[in-house]
């Protein structure tokens, strides 16, 4: 299992230039969650190959395999897959090395498609025939529709990631998301510490299956680059909608003065229209801090709790990026990670009602009396109060 999201995060912002990241789609900009990560933008956003790279740094730091699934097998020929990682192995730094050599120390210089075992393996171009039919496996490939066969005959306990690239398209219909639920359940087991992914570019199908996980209207109606929605039986989705960077826009402005000039509906989806950032209270200036025995550890962010006292402004909570808990004598930790909570003393899996500063919290939380010190922080803290729903007599 992926036991420390932060881990494979800082691998990937270790081999991923800052460059890179401003142009294309950054993984690690927003909370990456277990659960599930929808991420959409306008075409040839970069969202597979970080997702790829991304997953190559969880499997050099847990062993974690990862699932590459289309919705159909006709998208899983070799013809259609072989290329998968291509960029992968070409893309080179000003040492030579590409992001393979990179991430796992030369051990292995280039990701191979082995269509027979319809997986992609890491190999270095020196191992003998024998040696490659024993290689480390990175990344199986699947289609939806082939969902049943699955269910009755795969099995990875070392399977913690799954990307389901494309997943509004053409041909998704309303069994698509059932068969794929089916998917998850087959290869993640019990293994809750587990990743996936779902990439789509912008207008090319019906979102079908937003839809059907209850979101659709909540995307549309989104005016920020990334939101986190609970489902009514606690299931986390977040959606991303990759913004056009600048380093992209003159590119992309080029592309839309010769080919999308027009104003017609939906035209500033192809187009790719920039989304603005919701905003956050900042601490105000001249606002003193106390600090609680109370920490939030939402999405796998720790958040550090305080009050505030200020002669121009009236009492708030402020939530900053924190450290973990030393679970002492007299500390409270609030968590969405119900086994985290069961592991860990004075951890609850709850807003902590019983306790009167946490009622305090929950209550400028939903007066908005907050600030924080970004806006990751402020996503995470926003998450933890929209999962357990606080209470209207509070």
């Amino acid at each position: 299992m992926i036991e420390n999201i932060h881990n494979v995060n800082s691998l990937f912002d270790m081999v991923v230039s800052k460059e890179y990241k401003e142009k294309y789609y950054d993984v690690t900009k927003y909370p990456v969650i277990n659960g599930y990560n929808f991420v959409t933008s306008y075409r040839n956003g970069g969202k597979t190959t970080n997702i790829l790279i991304w997953a190559m740094c969880a499997n050099k730091i847990y062993g974690s395999r990862m699932s590459y699934i289309r919705t159909n097998k006709t998208m899983t020929t070799r013809s259609k897959i072989m290329t998968l990682f291509d960029s992968i192995n070409t893309t080179v730094d000003d040492t030579g090395k590409n992001y393979i050599q990179k991430i796992y120390n030369d051990k292995y210089n280039r990701v191979m498609y082995f269509y027979n075992e319809k997986c992609f393996k890491l190999i270095r171009e020196d191992m003998s025939a024998d040696e490659l039919k024993t290689a480390e496996i990175l990344c199986y490939v699947h289609s939806i529709d082939t969902n049943d066969e699955l269910r009755s005959g795969f099995a990875d306990n070392r399977l913690d990631i799954i990307l389901y690239d494309e997943c509004i398209d053409n041909k998704v219909n309303n069994t698509t998301l059932i068969n794929f639920l089916h998917i998850v359940s087959t290869f993640l087991r019990t293994r809750y510490k587990s990743v996936i992914f779902m990439a789509c570019n912008m207008a090319t199908g019906a979102p079908t299956i937003l839809q059907q996980m209850g979101i659709y209207t909540k995307v549309l109606a989104q005016t920020t680059p990334y939101a986190m929605y609970t489902t009514e039986k606690h299931t986390r989705i977040t959606v991303e909608i990759l913004e056009v960077t600048e380093a992209f826009s003159n590119e992309r402005n080029i592309m839309n003065d010769t080919f999308f000039g027009f104003d017609i509906d939906g035209i500033e989806i192809i187009r790719g229209s920039s989304i603005c950032h919701e905003s956050y209270r900042e601490l105000p200036e001249n606002t003193e801090i106390i600090p609680t025995n109370v920490k939030l550890y939402s999405c796998g962010y720790w958040i550090d709790v305080f009050t505030t006292v200020s002669d121009k402004w009236q009492n708030m909570i402020y939530f900053k990026k924190g450290t973990p808990s030393n679970h002492g004598t007299g500390t409270i930790t609030l968590t969405d990670d119900k086994n985290y909570a069961f592991t860990h003393p004075y951890t609850y899996a709850s807003i902590g009602k019983d306790f009167k500063i946490c009622l305090l919290m929950a209550k400028l939380f939903r007066r908005n009396d907050i600030c924080c010190d970004d806006y990751m922080t402020y996503i995470c803290a926003n998450s933890f109060y929209d999962f357990y729903k606080i209470p209207e007599y509070i």
